[in-house]
């Protein structure tokens, strides 16, 4: 009803009133800290505003390494914000991405993550293929691993 110097007018009769709801809005860049493991990263980042009627349901996690095109999905959840990803590999930069779904559909990607890397941690035993000795040599074969700088041989005397 309409209101004046003179007082309030009719009202008018009741309407039914419809709220649109949308797609959600993007999450906030995912935030990347070590994890408490070796080649791991603890991601977290923001949810977007919930709309009534159409809330987050479901976030995606990407990840590509630097220097390539290729996004991978590594997290595909409920409504979590946070994700351990594992199994990276040492001395690599990644950058990461999230975006939300509700009952309407997918938010945009996120700001993709500032590059990020695993904490180093000391490499895995070697993998020991053959071991021949003679009276006075020993001659080791073993399978090298990546980003392994040098390899140290030990002679143990009994």
């Amino acid at each position: 009803r309409a209101v004046n110097t003179f007082g309030p007018g009719e009202a008018t009769e009741a309407a039914i009133v419809t709220m649109l709801c949308d797609v959600p809005t993007r999450p906030s860049q995912p935030v990347p800290e070590p994890g408490s493991v070796p080649r791991t990263m603890l991601l977290s980042w923001s949810a977007p505003y919930g709309q009534p009627g159409a809330e987050v349901r479901e976030h995606v996690l990407e990840m590509r390494k630097h220097g390539s095109d290729e996004w991978q999905a590594v997290y595909r959840g409920g409504t979590e914000t946070q994700c351990l990803v594992e199994d990276l590999d040492h001395f690599t930069m990644y950058h990461f991405r999230v975006r939300a779904r509700n009952v309407l559909g997918w938010s945009q990607w996120s700001d993709e993550s500032m590059e990020a890397s695993p904490p180093a941690s000391t490499p895995e035993p070697p993998f020991v293929i053959s071991c021949r000795t003679t009276h006075d040599t020993a001659t080791l074969r073993w399978k090298s691993q990546k980003s392994v700088s040098a390899y140290e041989v030990q002679k143990l005397m009994e």
